[in-house]
């Protein structure tokens, strides 16, 4: 597996594990349409309407030392298309994760723990404007208090019960 496939599945593992402490399940749809890697569900009543679903965008890049706030992420343009799109039926929110540039050091483990070195964080470009013609990538700034921990994902599962949106 090469590093950025290692990157991809040490994000679906991330937001599985926040997920999880939750109380939320993460689907992976068979093909990777309109930039969805996942879903984030809820069962049951969580806000004003039940079941509410969240569409996830997983990136995942390293970096050492402190980021700057707000962090600079340089999305392409299907990516960001799909993620500004105002008229989804479900919400959709890019999940960011940052990773030591050391592979060796991304998790530890022990008898009694396991303790992993990254920051996730998310981000909601739902009516941003297009693209002007020709351009093929945008960078984005994420600011980092946008931390996506599994506190702040039970939050924006119920913003998206009462709204139906995450912005």
């Amino acid at each position: 597996m090469d590093l950025n496939q290692q990157k991809a599945e040490f994000s679906y593992a991330y937001l599985r594990a926040i997920a999880s402490v939750a109380g939320f399940t993460v689907t992976k749809p068979e093909v990777d349409h309109d930039s969805v890697d996942c879903t984030v569900q809820a069962r049951g009543k969580v806000g004003r309407y039940s079941s509410p679903r969240l569409d996830v965008q997983l990136k995942c890049t390293a970096a050492e030392g402190p980021l700057p706030d707000p962090f600079p992420y340089r999305l392409g343009w299907k990516n960001y298309e799909d993620l500004r799109d105002g008229h989804r039926m479900s919400p959709i929110v890019l999940a960011l994760l940052v990773v030591p540039e050391d592979l060796a050091s991304w998790m530890e483990h022990g008898d009694d723990r396991w303790i992993g070195r990254y920051r996730c964080y998310w981000y909601s470009l739902r009516g941003w404007p297009p693209l002007p013609d020709g351009v093929e990538s945008r960078t984005i700034h994420v600011p980092g208090s946008q931390r996506l921990t599994p506190e702040e994902l039970k939050r924006l599962m119920i913003i998206v019960s009462q709204t139906g949106a995450v912005t």
